[in-house]
This record gives structure tokens, sequence and C-alpha cells, in this order.
């Protein structure tokens, strides 16, 4: 049986970009993973590609590519009508935005953890009651 990770679109950009923690976000793409997504990240996802087209870091056939790959990947897709509450109280104790505690209340709601490569989000959440539920890109999987 394979684990439940949840993925943020700041690892998942890291599988198409040569970005710093690239290497350390593609191992997450074994198949001992069961990668998990609320909404919320296709949204996400597809608003880093166009800032990067938008400021001419990729062009928008590089941008057409990575979607078509990313369409590959066996992502499992939760609807964000019922993380809306979770995430709408985990960002209230968190102060952090609604936006990144919807990935993180999929964690909880599945009782996985999050790997993110967002730092200053990982800073907060893994100084609270929820620290389980959250894992830093680069630290052994």
């Amino acid at each position: 049986m394979s684990e439940a990770l949840v993925i943020d679109a700041s690892v998942a950009v890291k599988w198409y970009l040569p970005e710093i923690h690239a290497d350390a976000a593609a191992r997450c793409l074994d198949e001992k993973y069961s990668l998990l997504i609320p909404d919320l990240f296709l949204a996400e996802f597809s608003n880093v590609l166009w800032k990067k087209c938008r400021i001419g870091e990729i062009s928008d056939t590089d941008a057409q590519i990575i979607f078509a790959t990313l369409e590959k990947v066996p992502l499992e897709n939760f609807r964000h009508k019922e993380l809306m509450l979770p995430a709408y109280e985990l960002a209230t104790g968190l102060d952090r935005t609604v936006y990144d505690c919807t990935y993180l209340a999929l964690a909880v709601l599945q009782g996985c953890r999050l790997l993110t490569a967002d730092r200053r989000f990982f800073d907060v959440v893994s100084a609270s009651p929820y620290a389980g539920n959250v894992h830093w890109v680069e630290d052994d999987l």
C-alpha cells in the first residue's frame, strides 16, 4: 500500500522547472506515494505557470507542455467544498491564508502529511499542533 502525501503547488512546479529543491520535490513522484491535492491546486499551479510566462521565464509552449505532462501524474483530487470550513478554521488559528490551509486541511482530514516548499508556511505549521501533518520538501520522506 502506498503512503498518501498532500502535494502543494510549490512542490509540483519544481517537477518541471529548474528551481531550488527541484530534486527533492521529484522524490515524491515514486509510485510508493499516493499524491493528494485539493481542487485549489489546479488554479495555483496554473497561476504559477502564467506568472512564469508573463515575466519571460518560460514560453507559452513550455507551459502547454507542462500542463500536458501534469495530466499524466496520478493525482487524487479532493473537492474544495469539503475542505472549506476546516481550511478556514486552520487559517484563523494559524494566522495563515485559507489557500495554504486548504492543503493542510486535506492532510489533517486524510491523516497524512503535506509536502511543501513554502518555508514560511512550513515554519508556522511545524510550531503548531499540526506539526505532524507538514513535511519540508528537503527532509527525508
